[in-house]
């Protein structure tokens, strides 16, 4: 599913262990949802966006430490309308983007981006129960949407050239639920991602 450079580049890291491969990278600092356990909204609230040729010279630069994979996050980061743009930027770099979006990615949206290359996305899924997943997220509906997004991409993403996964941060709310989220992963033909949640003092 990686392109020959990422491999490289995984390899490269495993083995020297003095370059990233994976990358986390911020591309705006606003979220439509409250999760009860994040902050990253709150740290990166001061966080302007960059424009699209700032996009691309930070692409070029992870190119050249050794970067392979990058995930597009935020906040939200199908809140910006040119995400695929942003996924271009880096695509053009011979990077592999990883979108992430806790279900308001529109169709057009994930068309753009799939017709811009990108082949791997995370959809943000903490609970099978739609009152604990707006209860975790603070907001009613964030439930209906995910389960929407996870739809659209099936109508975008092809299951045999794409990398399609539920991201869940495995917390107090939702842990002894893992199993029966892992299940619907399967049954869908997804891979899922858990995340432990990051406990620090208030």
């Amino acid at each position: 599913m990686f392109s020959w450079r990422t491999k490289w580049s995984i390899l490269r890291a495993l083995w020297t262990k003095s370059t990233p491969y994976y990358i986390q990278f911020y591309i705006n600092g606003v979220c439509n949802l409250k999760c009860k356990q994040c902050n990253i909204v709150e740290t990166n609230s001061g966080i302007g966006e960059l424009s699209i040729p700032q996009m691309r010279m930070v692409a070029e630069n992870i190119r050249k430490i050794g970067g392979g994979i990058v995930l597009l996050t935020g906040g939200e980061p199908f809140l910006r309308r040119d995400v695929d743009q942003v996924a271009r930027a880096f695509l053009d770099e011979g990077l592999d983007v990883r979108l992430q979006t806790a279900g308001i990615a529109t169709l057009d949206q994930l068309q753009r981006c799939h017709d811009a290359g990108a082949k791997d996305i995370n959809i943000s899924l903490d609970s099978l129960d739609s009152n604990k997943q707006d209860y975790i997220n603070s907001v009613p509906g964030s439930w209906q949407k995910a389960i929407g997004a996870i739809s659209r991409v099936g109508e975008v993403f092809s299951q045999g050239s794409a990398i399609c996964s539920l991201g869940c941060v495995l917390s107090r709310f939702n842990y002894r639920e893992i199993p029966a989220i892992l299940e619907f992963a399967t049954e869908i033909g997804w891979h899922l991602s858990l995340v432990p949640v990051h406990i620090a003092d208030p």
